[in-house]
């Protein structure tokens, strides 16, 4: 899908770096880069056409219109594109004759289509296709911009700017293509404040056309987290809508946890600022925390801006993998033990190993950095997990390996997501506190006489329990 719609987003990002490339003297380039692009987007449709043409049973009635309206899209996009060079170049004649050719052929070609085959939907496609060929026949010379003998080597740079900004619109049109297909299942907006853009990103969600937005409610939002509930039932019903949700009512529970969290010393979240290295590193927000949280074990949490930049070159290393889980915690935690160790790759997770042996996808052997992927398995750990080479263990594996047959199923699901430190560490810390806040009566009256003048001295006893207030007098 994301290839349907990136053919028709490409022209956009065009119009948005030409004049640069202009100003540049590479004009020639970035027109390379563009249709180097557009000819790989084109292959990736055309063969995912092809192959649901061929897998997908249609009607008799629909199957050549269904043919017929993959080139239509792979013409009618190229058009798009040639004339966004048009109006980059400032080429206004060329492209408004164009523009208008384009219209007056559809319509033309389409109903003399339609008188000569009968009505029916191939007969507009075809017409419409016969007017996007015709039309790009007009810009014929920009079709072959990357084989030019005066084109520049490819500039990756400067491809993967085209690409990356071109990258949001497709999610922009792919949300519409989604709702459409949706079949009544309802879809959710899941996005983390880790960019500075989670309420921006929410709210432009909503106005795409999707009902569900997951926020969180304060001290617990923002920061890494996700937006604030109140700042986008705000920002919601400022833009004309009418959020389902009543704030009122989740006040106090933002009282009660941020008294919490300032008791026990944990952050509140607050709104991130804008952050691109978050788009070099691509650490999810959910994982920050997490790789914080090991830097802290060993004291080093100073370190973790360093820590994030190792895991933008561990990722490189890595073959780019998907930063999701379980492939984001391989790249996050490799890095923070290479920052933690002032080593990089001296010591690596089981998890490294088996993603280096291909355990989490065969494409990782040959995407990886060969020299690190040698450096990772060249260790008595690598050569032990090779012999063993399970694909995945079974249930019976994994008791024997974590405890025995007497574990309870709760716990073996503990220990093979958690280390037994971790689970130790928890049960420890024993049942969960009750925190008493200003919302108890008691606590409030305590608070209301201390703050009278003539009070100096508050006594509240029972048995087994004396709590005694007095002010000190003043030196």
């Amino acid at each position: 899908m994301a290839g349907f719609v990136g053919i028709r987003t490409l022209p956009i990002a065009v119009m948005r770096f030409f004049p640069g490339a202009a100003r540049e003297g590479r004009q020639d380039g970035l027109l390379k880069e563009a249709y180097v692009i557009f000819y790989g987007m084109c292959f990736a449709v055309i063969v995912i056409g092809v192959c649901a043409g061929l897998l997908i049973p249609l009607p008799e009635e629909y199957r050549f219109v269904a043919w017929l309206a993959l080139p239509m899209l792979v013409f009618r996009s190229l058009v798009q594109l040639n004339q966004s060079v048009n109006r980059s170049g400032n080429l206004m004649r060329r492209y408004n004759t164009i523009e208008c050719l384009h219209a007056v052929l559809g319509f033309g070609l389409g109903l003399s289509a339609l008188y000569f085959l009968g009505y029916g939907p191939e007969a507009i496609v075809l017409g419409l296709l016969s007017a996007a060929v015709l039309c790009s026949a007009f810009d014929v010379g920009l079709l072959a911009s990357p084989f030019r003998r005066n084109a520049r080597a490819l500039d990756r740079v400067q491809l993967v700017r085209l690409v990356e900004y071109a990258w949001p619109l497709v999610a922009v049109a792919a949300t519409a293509v989604i709702l459409q297909n949706s079949g009544g299942i309802p879809v959710e907006l899941h996005s983390h404040c880790t960019t500075g853009l989670g309420p921006l990103v929410a709210l432009e969600a909503v106005k795409l056309g999707i009902r569900i937005v997951n926020t969180g409610v304060p001290p617990l939002a923002d920061g890494a987290a996700l937006p604030s509930i109140f700042n986008v039932a705000h920002n919601l019903r400022a833009s004309g809508f009418k959020p389902v949700i009543d704030e009122d009512v989740l006040r106090p529970v933002t009282d009660h946890f941020t008294v919490i969290a300032k008791r026990e010393g944990f952050p509140i979240g607050v709104p991130a600022e804008y952050d691109f290295t978050i788009y070099q590193h691509q650490v999810p927000g959910g994982m920050i925390s997490n790789l914080g949280h090991q830097l802290r074990q060993v004291g080093k949490e100073a370190q973790l801006q360093q820590a994030l930049e190792e895991t933008g070159r561990v990722r490189v290393e890595f073959g780019h993998p998907i930063m999701v889980t379980p492939l984001s915690q391989f790249v996050g935690s490799q890095a923070a033990i290479n920052v933690i160790l002032g080593e990089r790759y001296k010591e690596v997770t089981d998890q490294v190993i088996r993603y280096a042996l291909g355990q989490f996808g065969e494409e990782a052997v040959t995407a990886m950095d060969q020299e690190v992927r040698g450096r990772i398995l060249d260790r008595p750990r690598a050569r032990e997990i090779m012999a063993q080479m399970r694909p995945q263990p079974t249930l019976a594996d994994m008791r024997r390996e974590l405890g025995g047959p007497d574990v309870s199923d709760e716990e073996l699901v503990l220990r093979w997501l958690l280390n037994r430190d971790d689970i130790a560490l928890m049960r420890a810390a024993g049942p969960a506190k009750d925190y008493v806040t200003l919302k108890h009566p008691l606590v409030r009256l305590m608070a209301d006489l201390t703050q009278h003048a003539d009070c100096d001295l508050i006594q509240v006893s029972k048995p087994g329990f004396a709590l005694t207030l007095e002010k000190s007098a003043a030196p």
